[in-house]
């Protein structure tokens, strides 16, 4: 079987981060909009593409802000009342997610927010561009509002402070506000703020959500995608970028005029992203009756070969494409690495431009892991030249999945702190009659629904990046990891229902971690701040259920519940002892990831 998969090929760098391989929407404008060979017969060779949403793309982008102080979810820690202002956290408007920040002025006149500022700011680089961008909306009253960006020293001193034009707020809709600022010479930190201007009176309310301070790559002038910030300022994240016709900067232009005449690379055929590595032993039963018995179901590696078409003005200008692609073919797949892959399987539906969702834009993307160049580069054909003077050839090559799972974007089904409340040491506490495991008082549990396509798996992520109360951070209990799938009939309970799995991990003096167990692709990692960012596998948390079921679980295509505990005798870690007083500062988020093309 032949698939299209919409002329996308991203592979991931070293970082992890999406880079252009294929973007058919580029060669596209290059071919039309750009008026280059727009004569020729070429000029509709991506006429068969058909969906505009393919000018998007993934690619990395960097939030200075943490997750909760961009998206205020689940509350509005790290913002802070500035000017004439209270704030407090809003479910009854949202940008996205089911949360915002509201300010409500003391008294008449301007009203303002930020962020830690000082040497508790985020980091900056004297020199470089940065925009701040903030989505804003008004409760009853129309208001001038404004973003800024402060500097601070290395030592904590105000330098200077940027700020926008300024937007007038609606009260039936959100309107997104921008400023693009260079960092002075000696800036070390920075803050955000948002501005009201000129309240009427005590009372007046105003919301802001989606806010985003974002470094730009030298000489970009283009607006920044939006992206969730991370709890590491120096972490990226996978964003969706403009409208490709807003993105003139060619890859592979190198500012040689033979690069200049390269246009772009279409997909013609992609074979490989079906289910051919799906595979099962079949042994031969008697000779009378006859028949078959089988062997268990298997997945092969999944290998992918692609037939891609080079056009360009010129020869030279193929000859500079080939060369561009095998190297980023190479570097993206050498022998001792393995990187990841993008690709879209269908179109998805969208309003065009910055209307598209996040949901939209994500549509048809799918991950896959371990992938790596084996074949190739190699010309397949003679160049062609078009009436309008354009240049088309054929080059194929073989990419393998070591990994023969396709993983999609995940969603969202839980993300707050975990707290005891009001609750003492000295009791409230209740041991669950069917285990050494806590109640609901301080379980994470979220229920989703069933899937339509592929199987559900949770990746869970926990994080002990800091108390609440600006303590250190203490080591995480035990935690266990559960599902139970949906009954067909009646109502089900941790204690009564039949678990999926259960995994169990041992978090061994990791206070100010984060961790993240991804049921899909069957991996722990974590990174502690204290020590090092960098991931670490995750294996060594494992340790033994007290149950004899399986470790990963998934709810295939039935809907269920997923639930995190911690351990309940004494609330301790196994290893390292007591951890009680992290169940006030840390916090656990499930998503759920479709996979498909493999059990």
């Amino acid at each position: 079987m032949t698939s299209y998969p919409n002329q996308f090929l991203y592979l991931g760098d070293a970082d992890g981060c999406p880079r252009e391989i294929v973007n058919g929407a580029r060669a596209a404008l290059n071919l039309t909009v750009g008026g280059m060979c727009a004569t020729g017969q070429f000029s509709n060779v991506l006429d068969g593409m058909g969906c505009d949403a393919l000018a998007w793309a993934p690619m990395c982008v960097i939030n200075k802000l943490d997750e909760i102080q961009s998206t205020f979810e689940p509350n509005i820690d790290g913002w802070s009342a500035l000017v004439n202002a209270s704030i407090a956290r809003s479910t009854s408007q949202s940008k996205q997610g089911s949360g915002s920040l509201r300010l409500q002025s003391v008294a008449a006149g301007d009203m303002s927010s930020g962020t830690p500022t000082g040497t508790n700011g985020f980091a900056v680089t004297p020199g470089a561009v940065y925009m701040v961008r903030g989505w804003a909306k008004s409760a009853s009253a129309a208001r001038l509002c404004y973003v800024f960006i402060r500097y601070y020293t290395s030592g904590g001193a105000f330098i200077s402070e940027s700020y926008s034009a300024g937007i007038t707020t609606s009260t039936s809709q959100w309107r997104e506000d921008s400023v693009v600022s260079t960092a002075p010479a000696n800036a070390a930190y920075g803050a955000c703020v948002v501005w009201i201007s000129g309240t009427a009176a005590a009372g007046e309310q105003h919301y802001f959500d989606q806010i985003g301070v974002f470094q730009r790559p030298a000489g970009s002038s283009i607006l920044e995608p939006w992206a969730v910030g991370d709890y590491f300022a120096d972490e990226s994240s996978v964003a969706w970028g403009q409208w490709i016709v807003n993105r003139p900067d060619d890859p592979w232009d190198n500012g040689a005029t033979a690069a200049s005449d390269a246009l772009g690379i279409v997909i013609e055929e992609w074979t490989g992203i079906d289910g051919a590595h799906h595979t099962r032993a079949q042994v031969p039963v008697g000779v009378n009756r006859g028949g078959a018995r089988f062997g268990p179901h298997a997945h092969r590696q999944r290998v992918m070969k692609l037939n891609v078409l080079l056009l360009g003005r010129s020869e030279q200008g193929l000859t500079h494409l080939f060369r561009w692609l095998e190297n980023q073919l190479i570097d993206q797949g050498s022998a001792c690495a393995e990187r990841s892959l993008w690709l879209r399987d269908y179109c998805p539906t969208v309003n065009g431009g910055s209307d598209a969702t996040e949901d939209q834009l994500r549509a048809g993307w799918y991950r896959l892991d371990r992938v790596a160049l084996v074949e190739g580069p190699t010309w397949e054909s003679e160049p062609v030249k078009d009436g309008g003077g354009c240049y088309l050839r054929r080059v194929s090559f073989t990419i393998v999945a070591g990994d023969p799972c396709m993983y999609g974007y995940g969603t969202n089904v839980f993300n707050q702190q975990m707290s005891v409340g009001g609750l003492s040491w000295s009791g409230g506490y209740t041991v669950a009659s069917c285990s050494k495991w806590t109640t609901s008082n301080v379980r994470a549990q979220a229920t989703v629904a069933a899937g339509t396509t592929g199987f559900l798996a949770p990746r869970v992520t926990i994080r002990s990046h800091y108390e609440v109360d600006g303590s250190d951070p203490k080591n995480l209990p035990d935690l266990r990891i559960f599902g139970i799938a949906t009954p067909d009939y009646g109502t089900v309970t941790p204690c009564t229902g039949d678990k999926l799995g259960e995994l169990v991990i041992s978090p061994y003096q990791l206070a100010g971690a984060e961790i993240v167990i991804d049921f899909a692709s069957r991996t722990i990692k974590y990174r502690d701040i204290d020590h090092d960012v960098e991931w670490s596998d995750g294996a060594v948390l494992l340790r033994q259920s007290e149950e004899n079921i399986r470790r990963w679980w998934d709810f295939g295509l039935k809907g269920g519940t997923v639930y995190v505990e911690p351990y309940y005798d004494g609330l301790t870690n196994k290893i390292s002892g007591d951890a009680v007083a992290v169940l006030y500062g840390w916090f656990v988020k499930i998503d759920m990831v479709p996979k498909i093309g493999c059990a």
